[in-house]
């Protein structure tokens, strides 16, 4: 009995096995993986999915483009598929190995073996999934064999499905959240709540303030104007009355020139307070001038006689008296008293010769050496700032009308294009005050684009002339 007992036993067991022993199928699905060798590299490796053909030829939709074989044609299919099975199809112009159960056979023996059945101008070999081997197709070497598909990855869930949990609630937020609803919903209820305002009209108005409003005052009463007789004659005869004829006018003096009014003026500068003073004659002045304060000792007068010197128009000098000359004849000190406004009267005119002198400003070549077209941009920069270094000369052809000549500079511009190392190789002119401020000038030039490199500008003449 207890054999038979283990015998039951032993039975389940192996009924319990046999119902989780995966198929001959699940583990033998495998999948077609090719590799391309081409020149004794590896150029290419790709796994086949499952019921996939490889085509091989010229056509660009083929699985492996392969150019210079000689095919039936430009889609051939290498791998065919029939039912799931493949099947390896080779012409005659290709060689290569298979290896079997029995052993390795080339390409060329399964042909002559009836092994690969012809079909038309190639043959067909079924393959099965322990067969690896080799195939030559032109130029490339196909390499075969079956594995095991790759796992597939896992899929993302789409959202958490985790059970809820009152131990990860955010109480405090939520308590926030709740008051604050909380009044802003009693916010809009106590406003809902209420009557709309009411339109006032003008029977709401107190009395008083419509009768400050609406009533208006009275217009005043026009005043009444009573004419007397005789006014109304009087006013209707004055425009009769015979206009007073206008006064003759003065002929008015001549327009007296620019270089005659600053002639005047300088010769009333020189009348005036203790200009006027000092420029007496001395001791010997007549009664008409005030005495001379260098030699003649004022002293305490001194203060009261230019408190009655008279101003600019006043001060004018006769012009008998005019000029630091001797005075007339006389006997005794000038009284404080004496002192007075001189005697009006017409000065004499002076003509002052008019000279106008332009400043012309040249430049010439000088030794750049760069590129043509940075050569081009220093010479328009320079140009610009042409109008500064006239002003120079301006300035000094004012004292010295017979200035001319040049001056050549030399400098160097930095790659940041400011100006450095300028200083003047040969001044003509031998003005000094010209030349330094021509470096001055020269020193704020600034080159916008600034060059590549440090540029030498040797000899860069600025010549001068007036006309």
């Amino acid at each position: 009995m207890a054999a038979k007992g283990a015998r039951k036993q032993a039975a389940a067991k192996r009924k319990r096995t046999r119902k989780h022993t995966p198929t001959r199928r699940a583990v033998l699905g495998k999948i077609l993986r090719i590799g391309i060798i081409q020149s004794g590299r590896i150029v290419e490796e790709r796994l086949i999915p499952a019921d996939s053909a490889v085509t091989v030829g010229d056509h660009p939709k083929c699985t492996v483009v392969i150019s210079g074989a000689e095919l039936p044609s430009k889609r051939f299919e290498l791998f065919a598929n029939r039912g799931g099975k493949y099947s390896l199809q080779f012409t005659d112009k290709m060689h290569g190995k298979v290896a079997q159960d029995s052993g390795i056979n080339t390409l060329a023996g399964l042909a002559k073996s009836g092994t690969a059945a012809r079909k038309g101008s190639w043959f067909s070999f079924p393959l099965s999934e322990d067969n690896r081997g080799k195939v030559y197709v032109g130029d490339y070497t196909v390499l075969f064999q079956f594995v095991a598909p790759p796992p597939q990855p896992a899929r993302k869930r789409s959202g958490d499905f985790r059970p809820f949990r009152w131990e990860e609630i955010d109480w405090l937020f939520l308590g926030v959240l709740f008051v604050s609803a909380l009044l802003h919903t009693a916010g809009v209820i106590w406003i809902e709540s209420q009557p709309p305002p009411k339109e006032f009209t003008i029977d709401d108005i107190p009395a008083r303030f419509v009768k400050l409003v609406v009533e208006e005052e009275a217009p005043p009463p026009p005043e009444e104007t009573t004419e007397e007789e005789g006014e109304g004659e009087s006013e209707e005869e004055a425009p009769a009355a015979e206009p007073e004829p206008a006064p003759e006018k003065a002929p008015a003096p001549a327009a007296e020139t620019a270089e005659e009014r600053r002639a005047r003026m300088e010769e009333e500068v020189q009348s005036t307070g203790l200009l006027a003073l000092i420029g007496t004659a001395g001791s010997s002045s007549s009664g008409d001038a005030v005495a001379d304060l260098l030699s003649d000792g004022l002293s305490s007068e001194a203060g009261s006689a230019l408190a009655n010197s008279t101003g600019l128009a006043v001060g004018r000098r006769d012009s008998d008296n005019s000029g630091l000359r001797a005075g007339g004849g006389g006997e005794g000190a000038a009284s404080i008293g004496s002192i007075g406004g001189a005697g009006g009267g017409s000065g004499g005119s002076v003509q002052k010769k008019k000279t106008a002198l332009k400043a012309k400003l040249g430049t010439g070549s000088a030794e750049i050496a760069t590129s043509p077209e940075d050569i081009k941009s220093i010479k328009k920069t320079m140009k610009r700032y042409n109008g500064r270094v006239k002003s120079c000369y301006e300035r000094q052809l004012k004292g010295d009308p017979d200035l001319s000549g040049k001056v050549t500079v030399t400098f160097e511009i930095e790659t940041n294009g400011k100006v450095s190392g300028a200083d003047v190789l040969d001044n003509t002119t031998g003005n000094a005050a010209l030349e330094a401020c021509i470096l001055k000038v020269v020193r704020t030039i600034r080159f916008n684009p600034p060059p590549p490199d440090v540029v030498t500008v040797d000899g860069y003449p600025y010549i001068f002339s007036a006309q």
